[in-house]
């Protein structure tokens, strides 16, 4: 429980030193407020109309250590790499193309978020990671964020032979409104989800995850959890419009 907790700390302070939209302490000056205002209804009553969730969705540039948007990326030891992948490729690079091409995850969109286990045999089980910042939510509301993830191999020589991912890790970290700051381990806490990739090569398969929003922004921490030490892949896909409220009393624009 220790080192979970150590774990989480870590991914919090690199991604909040990396976009200077720091959780250093849980002041309201540091935390996001939803953009608000009143509207008049069709029937005249007034409504709380609020700006949607905002966030940045996993489609880019291809390359190998790339970073988009709001995006933090973090590699552990084994040599273990992070991309924005293409379809047909490993980071777009054409050398290096998947076994098993991969469809388009959504209509229009063929890049998105790559991460690896290491290869060797002090790696096994250690993966790169992604996360990413959710902000503008409602403090108390319930929110839903719906992603996509999938599989792939390199077709590339490889220690212990080409292999696919067993499963990808989701972990959804969130500080609480009375944390103390880094120093309060019991000032975060976080959901994860494990999604079975099993006998799902180049398959996208689609999940879902509810929360509570704090006053704070949401980060979505994305990485392989294979244990392995071959080197595997696991792909994200996050389009518009994946956060969405789960209150139909409250209209988004």
């Amino acid at each position: 429980m220790k080192n979970s907790k150590s774990w989480l700390s870590t991914t919090l302070v690199s991604a909040c030193f990396a976009s200077a939209l720091v959780l250093s302490s849980c002041s309201k000056e540091q935390s996001v407020e939803p953009v608000t205002e009143k509207v008049q209804s069709p029937v005249g009553e007034p409504t709380l109309r609020v700006d949607p969730p905002k966030y940045s969705p996993t489609n880019g540039q291809p390359g190998i250590g790339a970073n988009i948007g709001q995006w933090w990326t973090g590699i552990k030891p084994g040599n273990s790499i992070f991309a924005v992948s293409t379809t047909n490729h490993l980071g777009g690079d054409p050398s290096k193309s998947w076994i098993t091409p991969l469809p388009a995850p959504a209509p229009g969109v063929t890049t998105f978020l790559t991460t690896s286990t290491g290869l060797g045999e002090y790696s096994q089980g250690v993966s790169s990671y992604y996360s990413g910042m959710i902000s503008n939510l409602i403090d108390g509301k319930k929110y839903k964020i719906t992603f996509k993830v999938a599989s792939s191999s390199v077709d590339v020589p490889v220690i212990n032979g080409a292999q696919f991912a067993k499963s990808a890790k989701i972990i959804l970290e969130m500080t609480k409104n009375d944390c103390q700051g880094f120093s309060d381990y019991d000032g975060f806490y976080k959901i994860e989800k494990v999604v079975d990739l099993t006998n799902k090569p180049g398959q996208w398969v689609t999940e879902t995850i509810t929360f509570t929003a704090t006053k704070h922004p949401t980060y979505f921490v994305f990485r392989n959890n294979t244990p392995t030490t071959a080197k595997t892949f696991v792909n994200l896909h996050i389009g518009a419009g994946a956060v969405q409220i789960d209150n139909p009393q409250v209209q988004q624009l």
